[in-house]
């Protein structure tokens, strides 16, 4: 399966919060919503969720229960160490990968289906529904390399559109996160978000 050809991707940088910037950049107004407080919106959700109980076949919690059960719930180091917290506890932190846990419980905590279209090959992508009776309109859309980045997936002309109507919003938000990201590093460059 190819990407839809009305739709396209939506770069953002690949630093450990490209999941995060994929889902805020769905949004009407992409400053509303951004990456470091829905980390933090979902380190809230997990802590407040029971992953003890059962929850009825094929609903999202109950994939989320799998997930967490079967291996999503480890964290490693770059140097493929198994860490001693747990990732339902590191997601919290700027910079912290995400994986296909955490696109659950972002479905479940934000209410919205999504869509994730995974690489499998060049131009080739499976496409992957997170979506039960508790999850209304239209879908966040989502694309995952195969290895470690996510990109947001949007129509052509949303795309086009989100820059020319929100410019000065995307520039603060970009500005906001390299003066947080550059903090007390005085020699670090400061990097383009690619996209907008």
């Amino acid at each position: 399966m190819e990407l839809p050809s009305t739709h396209k991707l939506l770069l953002n940088k690949e630093d450990g919060n490209c999941l995060f910037e994929s889902v805020e950049q769905q949004y009407d107004h992409p400053a509303e919503e951004n990456a470091h407080l829905l980390r933090i919106q979902l380190f809230m959700f997990y802590r407040g969720f029971n992953f003890a109980l059962e929850y009825p076949d094929d609903s999202l919690k109950q994939r989320l229960v799998l997930a967490h059960n079967f291996g999503d719930n480890e964290d490693f180091d770059r140097k493929g160490r198994l860490l001693p917290t747990p990732h339902t506890f590191n997601v919290r932190e700027d910079r912290h990968y995400a994986g296909v846990m955490d696109i659950i419980a972002l479905a479940i905590m934000l209410k919205r289906p999504v869509d994730l279209y995974t690489a499998v090959g060049e131009t080739t992508y499976a496409l992957s529904s997170f979506t039960d009776e508790h999850t209304t309109g239209t879908p966040l859309v989502l694309a995952y390399n195969g290895r470690d980045h996510f990109e947001a997936v949007v129509p052509k002309l949303h795309a086009d559109e989100t820059h020319e109507m929100y410019p000065a919003v995307i520039e603060t938000r970009n500005e906001a996160i390299w003066k947080k990201t550059t903090r007390n590093k005085a020699t670090r460059k400061r990097s383009v978000v690619k996209g907008v």
